[in-house]
């Protein structure tokens, strides 16, 4: 009976490391094949003035959220304002954004 029982708990504890150490393999794995925005030379950034505001243009890749791009280039505001600013100045009712999609960020 008390053999049974330890055999039993070396599985539950096996597994639970096991999902553990699989969980952090995943986690390392997906936070490396992320890539940041590229802003230096990509094509798909550049800066347009429209009634005094200044705006990023914007071309939506493959991963990215309002969350990230806002981050990326309006830090110091406050995010959640941002995403709302972005939302507001581009139409949109969701924040769903698709690649290939041209987004303007005001900056100023």
């Amino acid at each position: 009976m008390f053999g049974v029982m330890m055999m039993k708990i070396r599985y539950i504890l096996f597994f639970c490391l096991s999902f553990l150490i699989f969980g952090f393999a995943i986690h390392s794995f997906t936070s490396a094949q992320q890539s940041p925005l590229q802003i230096e030379t990509d094509q798909t950034v550049n800066q347009i003035q429209s009634d005094g505001q200044v705006y990023i243009r914007v071309t939506v890749e493959a991963g990215d959220t309002l969350w990230k791009i806002a981050s990326q280039f309006v830090p110091d505001d406050d995010i959640n304002k941002s995403i709302h600013r972005i939302m507001k100045v581009n139409g949109m009712i969701s924040p769903e954004i698709f690649p290939g999609e041209i987004l303007r960020i005001p900056v100023s």
